[in-house]
Parts: structure tokens; sequence; C-alpha cells
């Protein structure tokens, strides 16, 4: 009797669960070839690149598939495509041979639909496709190198580019967008018109349906200039989703943007389900309403308590009570303190009061949630839960749906080629904690405070005579060549609120070690810096360093 066997359809659909497990998805597709195809859709889904190296690989994969399978192969199966972040200028021999692989790559992917461009080298991109007294299209030029009809969403991070009008074309390159993210746009000597007429067939009209813009960590003239671009032909924004980021809570006026975000907020009073902004003041709120946002079914509210500003919100009531929507879910109002400035006289309860009181008279099955956000350093987390509550007691005996999230930040910035000042006081208040927690480093491969407070102290040495570009990129006084970095720091806290562990890593991952050389320079990086370093031996030595460092930035 045969040995029985599922059917292909239910193997299959069981691999489907395994599409977030890479490594058991390659495992399967050595195991059997009828898995293959199955295995390959998921693999291949998302692609990263991040230098060199991953593009030669991946550009061979693309090739060997493409030849194997008839001029298929795995480039129709890619969906998302994160380019690398490595720059495409060359000089010599190798002038252009990177631009030439990235294209390359590009022109083999038919089917993308999400495209991240993250720290991506646009100059020499823009600069290879049309130089600037070429007189070429940039339009067509980009279709030639991006021939992606499908692309629905395009992420814009943290690029330098070189003038809006470049940016403004590119989006039109995709008749398909549907979002896109702008954050961290800066631009540089600018050339072309930002508001000139971009060549487009009249009859095409480019609906994005959601909007993602961080204004503080772009340059503000040439964000607005792209936004207000936005609202010309071939582009009809008229979001479901609309988030803007417009403070980081340091003190510095946002006022300059609002016009830009009331034009998208007002062509989207028909449209708009999701609305989520991040203020530093109210003064947008009292000048704009909501009511006329029927489709609205969130709505987020996040306040930063700065150190320059009184952190009084009081047309947040106001501004609630306006919502008029045929089917509102939730109303989520944000607090983050990050400076130690928190205090409950941040709103006029009694408004507050009433307006959730009104809310719930017309929308009895919506949510309310709370979320206060505390630096991590504070010792004694301020209690939220029981003060709120005596706050809003006539909407608690109402019985509406209230919830509170109560959460603990880390920030930590370079913004002048030190760390910012108040970061550094904070940060170091977490000191105690971390003694007593196991630190992990991937990348430097050491684990514990000793292995690592090294590294720790021997950082702002190196960073202060550093010459700074943006917050990711700066030029270290001993190596003579401008870095990129994007790390994570993850604290994990156990059930008292103390720390139980504390990663710091890469976010795109740990860097592949490469020669058995570049392995055992990792592992003895920690010993060696101790030894060349002295570290502190008690907690005066240790105030005595910082006060070296950065004299009143100092932890008291």
């Amino acid at each position: 009797m045969p040995r029985p066997e599922l059917p292909i359809e239910i193997q299959e659909h069981i691999l489907d669960h395994l599409y977030d497990d890479p490594p058991t998805l390659r495992a399967c597709c050595l195991t059997c070839s009828t898995w293959v195809p199955t295995t390959r859709l998921h693999i291949f889904r998302v692609v990263k690149l991040r230098n060199t190296r991953d593009c030669l690989r991946f550009l061979s994969t693309l090739e060997s598939t493409s030849e194997a399978h008839g001029g298929g192969g795995v480039g129709a199966l890619i969906r998302e495509l994160k380019l690398p972040t490595m720059q495409l200028c060359q000089e010599d021999r190798k002038k252009g041979m990177r631009l030439d692989l990235v294209c390359q790559i590009l022109r083999r992917l038919p089917n993308v639909e999400v495209l991240v461009m993250e720290r991506f080298d646009w100059r020499s991109l823009a600069e290879s496709l049309i130089p600037d007294d070429s007189g070429v299209s940039l339009v067509h030029a980009i279709r030639s190198v991006f021939p992606f009809p499908r692309l629905s969403r395009l992420l814009l991070r943290s690029i330098i580019i070189r003038s809006p009008s470049e940016v403004l074309q590119f989006i039109s390159a995709f008749p398909s967008l549907a979002f896109l993210e702008l954050s961290g746009i800066t631009a540089g000597l600018g050339i072309g018109d930002p508001f000139a007429t971009i060549p487009h067939c009249k009859s095409v009209r480019i609906r994005i349906q959601e909007v993602v813009v961080d204004r503080w960590t772009s340059s503000s003239a040439t964000l607005d200039q792209i936004l207000k671009g936005l609202l010309k032909p071939p582009f009809d924004p008229r979001p479901r989703r609309l988030q803007w980021k417009c403070s980081d809570g340091m003190g510095y006026s946002s006022d300059s943007n609002e016009s830009a975000l009331t034009k998208l907020f007002r062509r989207a009073e028909e449209t708009l389900e999701e609305f989520e902004v991040n203020f530093e003041r109210d003064g947008w709120l009292r000048k704009n309403e909501i009511s006329r946002h029927r489709s609205l079914t969130v709505l987020t509210l996040t306040f930063r308590f700065s150190l320059y500003h009184p952190n009084f919100w009081p047309s947040i009531p106001a501004f609630i009570s306006q919502i008029n929507s045929s089917g509102l879910r939730e109303v989520k109002l944000q607090f983050e303190d990050l400076y130690s400035r928190f205090h409950w006289k941040f709103v006029i309860w009694k408004e507050m009061t009433d307006a959730l009181l009104s809310l719930h008279e017309r929308y009895p099955f919506a949510t309310v949630t709370f979320t206060f956000s505390f630096h991590a350093a504070y010792r004694d987390m301020p209690s939220v839960v029981g003060p709120l509550k005596a706050l809003i007691e006539r909407v608690i005996e109402a019985q509406m749906r209230v919830s509170v999230v109560h959460t603990r930040l880390v920030r930590v910035d370079i913004k002048t080629g030190s760390y910012d000042a108040h970061a550094i006081a904070e940060f170091s208040g977490l000191r105690e904690s971390l003694r007593r927690a196991p630190y992990e480093d991937p990348v430097a491969k050491s684990v514990s405070r000793m292995s690592i407070a090294a590294q720790f102290y021997g950082l702002p040495e190196l960073v202060r005579a550093s010459t700074t570009e943006s917050a990711q990129e700066f030029t270290p006084k001993l190596v003579p060549k401008t870095c990129s970095f994007d790390t994570v720091m993850t604290i994990t806290f156990d059930d008292a609120g103390k720390i139980a562990h504390w990663q710091d890593c890469p976010s795109e991952g740990i860097p592949d070690g490469g020669s058995r050389l570049a392995e055992w320079m990792r592992e003895k990086q920690s010993e060696l810096t101790k030894a060349v370093l002295s570290l502190p031996k008690d907690e005066e030595e240790d105030l005595e360093r910082w006060r070296n460092w950065y004299g009143d930035a100092a932890p008291r």
C-alpha cells in the first residue's frame, strides 16, 4: 500500500504560514523540489540591498534563475525592494560601475510594488540620468531605469536631493502610486524650478491615498516646496490616511509648515479615515475643524512636553468635540515627556470631560486611549491611572470605553558633532540600572557592562572633534571618511520596572564579518579598547569625566 501523501495544495498552505521565517523557508526550498515555487515566492518577496556585495550576489541570482526558467526567474517575484546605502559615484576605472550594477538589477524587477529609498545616493543617480545641461526629461529617464508600473508605495527617507522639482518628477513617474512617505528630505544647491509644470498626460491623475510626512527630520523649505508641488497636476492627493510629524519637542517652531498640512487636510474632507498629527503647540487645532471629515474612523493627537513652552493645550477638547464622523472607532491622545516636564494641568479637564461625554453620546462604541510615555531615566515614573481616573470620573461613570497605556522612552541623539546635552543627562541617569543588567553588543561581540564600558566612554572622545552632516552621518576625527549609522537600542524591563537586558545593534541587522581576521577583530575590540582607555573607578570620577567632555551638560 503506497504511503499516504498530503495534497500539494495543503503542503503549499502549510508553507505559506512560514512567510516570516526565512531560515526555515530556505531549508524547505532545499528539501523538496515541489516546494521550490512556494518557498521562493516568500523568500524573494522582500529584498533589502545594503552594499555592493549584496547587489553582486543578487544580480547573479537574477541572471542564473532567469536563464534556467527561459527569461523568468526570481525577479518577477520581488514585491518590495530597499535600495542600498552605498555611494554610487566612483572615480577612475571604476567610474559608473556601481550605478550600472544597480540599474541592471532594477531593470529585471517588473513587479515591484514597494520601493524604499533610505540614505540612497540620489545625487549620483540624478547626475547620471540627467546632467545639468542635457535637457532630458527626468520622468522618461526614471521610467527607463525604474520599470515599475505596479509601484503603489514609495518611501523616501534621509536622502539629499538636488532640487524639489527632481523629487516631484520622480514621484510622477509612478502613476499607480497610492502611498507616499517623505522623511529626512534635504537639498543642496538645487537646480530647476520646483514649481515648473511636470510633463504628464492630462487624463492621468496620481491619486495618493496615504501620506506620511516627517517635517522635523527634513529641510523645511525643501519639504514645503515638494508638498506644494503635490497639490498640482498630475497629482490629486485625497488621503484616506494622513500622518504628520511636526516637532521633536525641543522648542523649535513648526508654524511654517501648517499651510501645507491645512491644504492636505481640507482636500481630504470626503476621504480621510485616519488622521495622526504630532504637535508641540495647539495653534493648528484652533484654526481648523474636523467636523467636515465624515469618513473619519481614527484620530490620533500626539503632544510632546517641551523645554521652552508652557505645555498647555486647551484646544484639544474643542477639536475632538467637533468630530462629526459616521463611523468613529477610536480617539488616541498621546503625551510624551522626554525632559521631565510632565504635569497634569496640560489641559482644562472639565472641558475635556465634557468633550468625551459628548463623544460617548454620539459614538457609544468608540474608544478613547490615553498614552503617557516617559523617559526611561525617570527613577519613579509618575503614576497616571489613578490621577486620570479622578480627573475624568464622570466619563468612567458613563461607562465610556477608556484605555490607558503607560510606556517608557529612550532618546539618544547626535546633532552637532557630540551627543545632545539633554540626551546625555537623561541617558546617564540609567547608569545605576544598567550596571546590574546584562549588556549585549552583537557587532563588537561583547557582553556585560565591563566589556562595553570602554566603548561607551570612548565614543564621546571620538565624536567630540568630528564633523556632523546629518543625524545619521558623521566624520570621526581619527578616520577621514564619512560614516553612516542607524542603530536601535532595545531595553527590556522586568515586572518590577528594573532594566533586565540592554542590547545595542544596527537596525539593519548585524553586518557580515567577512574574513576570520575581521571576526577576530570584532571579538577583541572591547578588550583592546578597555586596555587602552582607563575607566572611572567611582561615581565622582565618572561625573568628572562627563564634566570634562560637556561642562554644564554633565548630569547632577
